[in-house]
């Protein structure tokens, strides 16, 4: 893909990553402009463009709500179209930017039926880690981890607001 550029999605670009949804939005664009607010305080959210249109987007969630798991995140990554390569330089970029964050683990949800979607998680190291059963989510899907670190972190995740400060002084 020419020309691709992800970069830190900002809340004008709520309107954008609405139109990518099919079918209905299930959120309002305030709602999406505040997930984005929401989200960089702590977790990337990107936004992969090319010629300035909107292709696809990717943030980060806290894992689950357990104090233990605060160096986990679950991964979200949407391209409409499904095209890999804009999925794979989004996940790339989340990836990058969450070890340096300092987090130890991304876990993703795929549907089964998506073996496309599988195929990605596995040439990006992710491994399959089990299959949800429908409990909250819409089908069955399965549950994949990357690990991307191997010992505990002694410190608490750096939020993605001071990440993005530390870059810019070392003119990343």
């Amino acid at each position: 893909m020419i020309d691709l550029h992800v970069r830190t999605a900002t809340l004008e670009d709520a309107a954008a990553l609405l139109a990518l949804q099919a079918g209905p939005p299930d959120v309002s664009r305030r709602e999406l402009a505040e997930l984005i607010q929401h989200t960089l305080k702590l977790y990337p959210f990107l936004v992969a463009e090319q010629a300035g249109r909107v292709l696809g987007y990717a943030y980060g969630a806290a894992h689950r709500s357990l104090m233990a798991l605060r160096w986990s995140v679950d991964a979200r990554v949407e391209v409409p179209g499904q095209d890999p390569d804009v999925a794979a330089a989004l996940y790339n970029s989340l990836i990058r930017h969450l070890g340096e964050q300092g987090f130890m683990a991304i876990y993703a949800a795929v549907s089964v039926h998506d073996s496309d979607s599988a195929d990605l998680h596995k040439r990006l190291g992710f491994a399959p880690i089990g299959v949800h059963q429908s409990i909250d989510v819409h089908c069955e899907a399965d549950y994949w981890c990357m690990t991307l670190a191997a010992s505990p972190a002694r410190e608490e995740p750096v939020s993605f607001n001071v990440l993005q400060r530390r870059l810019e002084l070392c003119g990343r």
